[in-house]
């Protein structure tokens, strides 16, 4: 884009990726990451184009919602470029046409090189994201490295994968690339000729958890797997490239393996929608809202345990499981769940909760499912549909009473009904009030202790989980009427307390975050971003807390964040190292907030 501004372009064109059509897949949408729902709008920010009377042509393309869709955001292009509607439609039609021809083309290409395969041919496979295929930077040159030591290579799109129908084996797998990715793993382990060299990109969400599952695919079968990045050394690349080529030499090839999709094994994984009574429930601590989760299932019949989700042996057990940049959500989960497993000597199940997309949340179960043995069991029940798959009314006091246990020390014995939470409403407020906003379990049991530490100096004001949730069930199919009695309770609790982390006007979250952040869904940044700018009218600081490398935390200050508060914004970016240095840098930004 900046090379354009230099060619003096009076148009960019970049498109927002929302969700994607896959044709075998069956989650409720397909999403493009975060980074392809905002980077267009976020680099156009960032690089200021419209001080050059360039003007950015960003359509929205929401595949997942059919021809439809896609024509309208291509007609409403049209209209700026001043095209007649009968024009575009022609243009649209044709370049769906070639999309289709140029697909196929390619994997008749491939088929054709594979059906003259001698027997003992070795064929290297460059499996990555489309764009990472042909740009030098982003595969920094690892193609022609292959070429040049004489093996053939193809890509990806060479072979049948999008034909495969892998949703019995992921049936969450909400990014059509990882779709693809994976389903070219399968058939890159099913063929005696293939080989995989995996292309992964450098602190990518997404990649963090394709990577595992990758893994599991190849079984033992070897490949290459290389992390891109514009600071990897040239002479690293090559070492690792022809470490692996020389151990292909010696592999024999087994003739009996079959490339035809109908061989290709899958595995499909057999979780719980619904938790069995008969077995022990195990809940990872989540704060003050732990009590009176494990009060809720206690008294729907469940025998209920909390399991610790973060000390030194948790932290010791996740980090062997990590490979690349997971988060420390990730990494706390994998720890606590095994070394639980470890303990228990009978079968339980584990309540581990997944998103609908599309941050690497929503994959977690998924990964952890491979390292359970078939005694233990997952409760996976969907974030964003737990107001259908619960009590709607019982979670939302869940949420709220430990919201007040949070802001004023409130604590219930039990699950409170709505006439002991309006009761127990008390004010707590030191004269200077910090926000802290962010990532679920960041904010309640992954924060090393810092907020409980500067509730000895400040007024701290969660973001109140009652409030995302609802949030999130809204922007999910939860209706403005079903909502609208937790909307009083919410709306009321502000109004009674002095300085709530409440919202005393709830529909404004949703307008803040349509004007600043629409069709974005990963992270619940939609909810983060608003309610950052909401609340920075009522405090002397932000802090905005996050996994290390969290994309939705990076793409929140790509967009900006902090120019649209009131108040000075800090981001915490964790993973379980908070030392002295940084409580310095912390102290520094506060004592400056005065």
């Amino acid at each position: 884009m900046k090379q354009c501004i230099d060619l003096k372009v009076d148009y960019i064109f970049l498109p927002t990726i929302h969700t994607m059509k896959h044709a075998n897949s069956h989650v409720e949408h397909n999403y493009g990451c975060v980074y392809m729902q905002t980077a267009a709008q976020s680099i156009a920010k960032a690089l200021d184009i419209e001080k050059y009377g360039i003007q950015l042509l960003s359509p929205v393309f929401d595949l997942d919602f059919g021809k439809e869709a896609m024509a309208t955001a291509m007609l409403g292009l049209g209209k700026i470029l001043k095209k007649p509607k009968p024009f575009c439609m022609k243009a649209l039609m044709a370049g769906a046409m070639a999309v289709r021809k140029h697909t196929k083309a390619v994997e008749d290409q491939g088929q054709a090189l594979l059906n003259d395969l001698k027997p003992d041919d070795k064929v290297l496979v460059l499996i990555t994201r489309n764009y990472g295929i042909s740009d030098p930077i982003l595969n920094m040159g690892i193609p022609e490295r292959l070429l040049e030591r004489g093996y053939k290579v193809i890509t990806l799109s060479h072979l049948p994968a999008h034909d495969l129908d892998i949703s019995k084996d992921y049936p969450n797998l909400y990014w059509p690339f990882g779709q693809h990715i994976l389903s070219g793993a399968k058939i890159v382990a099913s063929h005696p000729n293939l080989y995989a060299v995996y292309l992964t990109n450098h602190g990518c969400g997404p990649d963090t958890m394709l990577s595992h599952l990758f893994k599991e695919e190849m079984k033992d079968k070897p490949y290459l797997q290389i992390e891109v990045d514009e600071h990897f050394s040239p002479v690293g690349v090559i070492t690792r490239i022809e470490a692996f080529l020389n151990s292909l030499k010696k592999r024999e090839t087994n003739h009996s393996m079959q490339i035809t999709n109908t061989k290709i094994q899958t595995n499909e994984i057999h979780v719980l929608t619904q938790a069995a009574k008969e077995k022990k429930l195990c809940i990872l601590e989540r704060g003050h809202y732990s009590s009176y989760l494990k009060d809720y299932y206690e008294n729907l019949g469940y025998q209920v345990k909390i399991i610790p989700s973060m000390n030194e042996e948790i932290l010791s057990v996740g980090r062997a499981y990590t490979n690349s940049k997971e988060y420390l959500s990730f990494t706390s989960l994998i720890g606590a769940i095994l070394s639980d497993r470890k303990k228990e000597t009978e079968s339980v199940q584990y309540l581990i909760p997944q998103t609908l997309g599309s941050e690497a949340d929503g994959l977690y179960p998924r990964v952890l499912y491979n390292l359970l043995d078939s005694k233990h069991k997952l409760f996976i029940p969907t974030f964003e549909k737990l107001y259908v798959q619960e009590n709607m009314d019982c979670f939302m006091r869940i949420l709220v009473a430990g919201d007040l246990q949070y802001f004023d020390g409130t604590k219930f014995s039990s699950l409170p009904s709505w006439d002991e939470i309006m009761q127990a409403i008390k004010t707590k407020k030191k004269e200077r009030t910090i926000a802290a906003i962010g990532e679920m379990d960041i904010l309640t049991s992954l924060d090393e202790g810092i907020l409980e530490r500067l509730e000895s100096d400040y007024t701290i004001l969660r973001n109140p989980m009652a409030e995302l949730f609802l949030f999130a069930w809204m922007d999910n199919g939860l209706s403005e009427k079903e909502a609208k009695p937790y909307i009083d309770y919410l709306e009321k609790i502000a109004s009674i307390q002095e300085n709530s982390p409440y919202s005393s006007n709830f529909k404004n979250l949703f307008e803040i975050a349509d004007t600043y952040l629409p069709k974005f869904h990963g992270g619940n940044g939609r909810y983060r971003f608003s309610k950052a700018i909401q609340i920075s009218k009522q405090v002397d600081a932000i802090l905005m807390m996050a996994p290390r490398y969290e994309n939705t935390a990076m793409i929140l200050e790509m967009r900006e964040l902090r120019n649209y508060c009131d108040a000075p914004l800090y981001d915490l970016n964790l993973d379980a190292d908070f030392d002295e240095s940084a409580w310095t840098k912390l102290k520094s930004f506060l004592y400056y907030c005065k």
